[in-house]
């Protein structure tokens, strides 16, 4: 499988947004590779009350073209946007799964919200899907902070974490962007915890930082990450760019994952109790 995380600009148009999304799409075509490419949180829609709010209603009509852009360029696509749960009667953060052949799979929303998540609702649900019959799962920005919404996926199969961010925040505060990225490293180990505490790949992908304006963006640093914690690919913190390699699922054992699965672990039962809350998009 060959992953790609796709660092890009975001803007408040929606339209602006579309034509990037479909222009990486076709340009990370590979007719040989059964290809995956993730983009960020709300790559659509943008991360802003005021343009979900006036821009909402035009998502599943763009969600079609990404859709049929999917189809034409034989890859599959995984895309941030905020998104109407009609059942709900709400509206969510969600991760958008679309496979190679152009099919909609579902969603999964962003289930620990932060304050500038104030356009949307709590996640309520946890997922996996299969991608070219390989069992993957995804978070959204600040539930990286909570392993368990990695470790229960994994437990239910997924070999393949994708992490979609538009990161603004950690311990409640202002991200700084120095030139060296020191003060980034939390969101990298953070990353790397979440591939190696459970012996499965990690595809970051970032919203890109804006050198002359900080606050419009977010740090950049997207990156492909393997089971024994090994960056494999990572990008700049400014500027767009999308990394890739070929990974080979089969080689990610979730060997510590597992563990849970022992009986004599005193938290057996009440992981198993998680994991029964997995369901599967497929």
């Amino acid at each position: 499988m060959k992953v790609a995380a796709a660092q890009i600009f975001v803007t408040t148009s929606l339209a602006t947004n579309l034509e990037k999304i479909l222009q990486t799409i076709q340009n990370t075509t590979d007719a040989d590779a059964e290809h995956v490419i993730l983009f960020p949180e709300c790559a659509l829609t943008g991360y802003d009350k005021h343009a979900v709010e006036t821009q909402i209603d035009q998502v599943p009509a763009a969600l079609e073209h990404i859709q049929q852009a999917c189809k034409a360029s034989s890859t599959a696509a995984i895309v941030g946007t905020a998104k109407k749960n009609e059942q709900r009667n709400v509206v969510e953060n969600v991760a958008v799964v679309i496979d190679n052949e152009g099919n909609y799979i579902g969603c999964q929303a962003k289930i620990q919200l932060v304050p500038t998540d104030n356009f949307c609702s709590v996640g309520q649900t946890l997922h996996t899907f299969k991608l070219y019959s390989i069992v993957c799962s995804i978070i959204i920005c600040h539930d990286s902070r909570h392993p368990e919404l990695v470790r229960l996926p994994v437990l239910s199969g997924a070999r393949v974490i994708f992490y979609q961010s538009w990161e603004t925040w950690h311990d409640d505060g202002p991200v700084p962007t120095d030139e060296d990225g020191r003060h980034l490293k939390p969101y990298e180990a953070q990353a790397v915890a979440r591939a190696v505490e459970n012996r499965v790949f990690l595809v970051h992908s970032n919203v890109a930082g804006v050198r002359d304006n900080s606050e419009q963006g977010s740090h950049g640093s997207s990156r492909i990450i393997s089971p024994q914690g090994d960056i494999l690919q990572q990008a700049k913190i400014w500027g767009e760019e999308t990394v890739s390699c070929t990974i080979d699922p089969s080689s990610a054992s979730a060997l510590y994952a597992r563990e849970a699965e022992n009986k004599n672990f005193f938290l057996h039962s009440w992981m198993m109790e998680g994991v029964n809350k997995v369901t599967s998009l497929n």
